[in-house]
């Protein structure tokens, strides 16, 4: 499968279908290698991001939880 480890936007910059046009291009490529599907993560509480990856096709994969030891 192929990985978004990080996709960040300024907030100056939102609104304007950038991201889209990045996870567009990281499909393209994905797709060019052969590769299945491409899986991301979403910080908790980022619902901006949330609904613009579901509209974009994105759905649920697994649930990751965290610890903070400090």
């Amino acid at each position: 499968y192929a990985l978004v480890a990080d996709l960040f936007v300024r907030e100056a910059h939102r609104g304007r279908g950038i991201g889209r046009h990045l996870i567009a291009e990281a499909e393209r490529r994905a797709i060019a290698r052969g590769m299945p599907r491409i899986l991301l993560g979403v910080v908790h509480g980022n619902h901006a991001a949330e609904r613009s990856y579901r509209r974009q096709g994105f759905g649920d994969y697994a649930l990751e939880l965290v610890k903070n030891l400090r």
